[in-house]
């Protein structure tokens, strides 16, 4: 039985706050509350559905895996949380990313008058920029565009236009990372359309050029690391984190040395990869690759597991601070039948019309449309 509106509303609103860490994090702790209360409401009422089971498997066993070896009491109950979001994003699918497309957008819109009007990276608002604080500007980068990814629609081309602009506006290295994994992941694909396309890449290239020329301090944080690693001081190439980066693989162990996903700093590992190859060993690294390989090749939902990579290369909030993210978008690809094409839409509406038909087709010319619309 399909969760109800009241229910699906709970859910997905939790899911945007959770990314707002303005001030005490206190939306962001709402947000949390509010998808555990809907979990529990929603499996409570309903038989429980595992969705694929080459992504529920190994997510089940990520879980467990981490539980077991939680350093706390929080710690042990967070994998159940986890596990449960993505039990409940099963059944309700895309539906949970709607508040946070319209949430990522908003938040690009501030994001680029922020940094534009300030001369300076900003955490619009999903991170306070206060004296003495630093604005977690890349948690905002990766809500923005992982908002804009989910959050499927006739403008959808529009949203990620915005997304990629305020990726460029803000000079973010993760951002940047994901943004030309998903261009390269587009291209592959043929996911384009010639009047769209074109708007898209003119407007990217007018945010670059209005940087360079007029607000050159917002990349330098990026030019300085490039200078950094060809000078082959990859510590500051890294934002000083090397030291870090080496105690992830000093002691490499299967099951790893304890899951602690609330005690992130700025100085702790900021790697998706190595965190979990450091908390849950060789065994939680490989069921997490398992899981965002399998959703890049295999699911409907190819763009949003590209971005969860490119985001999860040099930064740990995926894990830590925003793992619902991740946890909701392989339950709703678990489920998922819909392409996530964004620049041929025309073409996925009008496979789905084709495809309700199929019945009346001779078999090779079925076999060839189902082959198409599963781009």
């Amino acid at each position: 039985m399909m969760p109800k509106l009241a229910q699906i509303a709970l859910f997905s609103t939790g899911l945007a706050l959770v990314s707002i860490m303005y001030g005490d994090q206190l939306l962001s702790r709402a947000g949390w509350g509010c998808l555990i209360v809907a979990t529990v409401w929603i499996l409570g009422k309903s038989s429980i559905k595992t969705g694929n089971k080459m992504i529920a498997y190994p997510l089940i066993a990520l879980a467990i895996l981490s539980g077991l070896q939680g350093v706390d009491i929080i710690s042990r109950v967070m994998p159940a949380i986890l596990i449960g979001v993505y039990l409940v994003s099963t059944r309700i699918g895309k539906a949970a990313f709607v508040p946070a497309g319209m949430v990522a957008t908003l938040g690009g819109i501030v994001l680029i008058a922020q940094n534009l009007i300030v001369g300076a990276k900003g955490g619009a608002f999903f991170t306070a920029t206060i004296p003495g604080a630093h604005p977690n500007y890349n948690v905002a980068i990766g809500a923005i565009l992982l908002g804009a990814i989910l959050w499927q629609s006739k403008w959808q081309w529009l949203v990620v236009t915005l997304a990629a602009v305020a990726v460029i506006v803000s000079g973010a290295d993760e951002g940047l990372i994901a943004l030309l994994l998903l261009i390269i992941a587009m291209i592959i694909r043929k996911d384009w359309s010639s009047k769209r396309t074109a708007i898209t890449v003119m407007t990217m290239g007018t945010a670059a050029l209005v940087v360079v020329l007029f607000y050159p301090q917002l990349w330098q944080g990026l030019l300085y690391k490039f200078s950094a690693f060809s000078n082959s001081n990859y510590d500051g190439a890294l934002n000083g984190r090397l030291e870090a980066y080496k105690f992830a693989v000093q002691d490499i162990s299967w099951l790893g040395h304890g899951y602690n996903p609330f005690r992130a700093n700025y100085d702790s590992i900021h790697s998706v990869p190595l965190i979990a190859l450091q908390q849950t060993g060789i065994i939680g690294l490989g069921l997490w690759l398992w899981v965002i390989g399998y959703g890049i090749f295999k699911t409907r939902m190819k763009y949003a597991f590209t971005i969860v990579l490119g985001l999860s290369l040099f930064d740990n909030y995926l894990w830590t601070y925003i793992a619902a993210y991740t946890w909701t978008i392989a339950g709703a690809a678990s489920t998922a039948n819909d392409s996530d094409l964004i620049f041929r839409k025309e073409h996925v509406y009008a496979s789905s019309k084709l495809q309700s038909r199929t019945y009346a087709l001779p078999a090779r010319e079925a076999s060839i449309q189902d082959g198409y619309s599963g781009l």
